[in-house]
């Protein structure tokens, strides 16, 4: 019988295969290779085992997919919402433009009515005897 000297660090691993749990040692490094690649290794009776639980680098990884995922949704999202705040303000300035027309033409004494737009001293008089409905249609009130 012969001894050598080992200058390393071993892991204590116990035999996975039911009624073997056979204790050995494995060198930290050879332990550390196996848990990130998942690649079989043996126990001293000759059973097959390996890890199956995930890595701290694939739970790194994986973690740094899940933020990647949630800060291109959140930029996505901010997108989403500046267009439609720019749209809803060009909206609202077409709005308002529009009834600013609508009150200048008043104002000048011309009926506001596309088909019309004849000249009167009193509009509101024109409005309610000549087109009645039109302040429904055109959300103006009289």
């Amino acid at each position: 019988m012969s001894t050598q000297t080992f200058i390393g660090t071993l892991v204590i691993e116990y035999c996975c295969k039911t009624g073997c749990g056979v204790a050995f040692g494995m060198p930290a490094d050879l332990q550390q290779r196996r848990r990130n690649d998942h690649d079989w290794f043996y126990c001293p009776n000759g059973h097959a085992q390996h890890y199956t639980d995930k890595s701290d680098v694939e739970k790194a990884r994986e973690q740094l997919a899940s933020m990647q995922r949630q800060r291109n949704l959140a930029r996505e999202e901010t997108e989403f919402y500046r267009i439609a705040h720019e749209h809803e303000r060009r909206s609202a300035a077409a709005h308002k433009g529009h009834a600013t027309r609508i009150r200048n033409l008043i104002a000048q004494g011309v009926c506001p009515v596309p088909s019309c737009r004849r000249n009167f001293t009193n509009v509101r008089d024109h409005i309610a005897t000549q087109h009645p409905d039109w302040h429904q249609h055109e959300g103006v009130e009289s």
